[in-house]
């Protein structure tokens, strides 16, 4: 590396914690996390719902962590049919 781009390297501001992108584990844990604190308010306050089962302590919670996986799990399904692959710039001209 060159001493220009170390040097450009150095002055680049890091990232915060609003803008570094997470990992897909951290995101789970903190679902998984705030899953767990819903879980446990459940016990605690009275919840009316259109049916029966939604009364019940902890359902949001496990809605709320099965329609997390069941996002993951469909994007990562959806991955390889949907993505395209990259053209670099001389093959974009060339099919222009």
């Amino acid at each position: 590396m060159s001493s220009k781009a170390r040097a450009a390297a150095q002055k680049r501001p890091k990232a915060s914690g609003v803008t570094a992108p997470i990992s897909a584990s951290a995101g789970l844990f903190a679902l998984t996390a705030g899953c767990a604190a819903v879980l446990i308010a459940g016990f605690f306050f009275i919840k009316p719902g259109t049916f029966a089962f939604e009364a019940l302590p902890g359902f949001q919670a496990l809605v709320g962590l099965v329609s997390f996986a069941a996002l993951a799990a469909l994007s990562a399904l959806l991955r390889p049919i949907i993505s395209r692959t990259t053209l670099s710039q001389a093959e974009a001209e060339d099919d222009a």
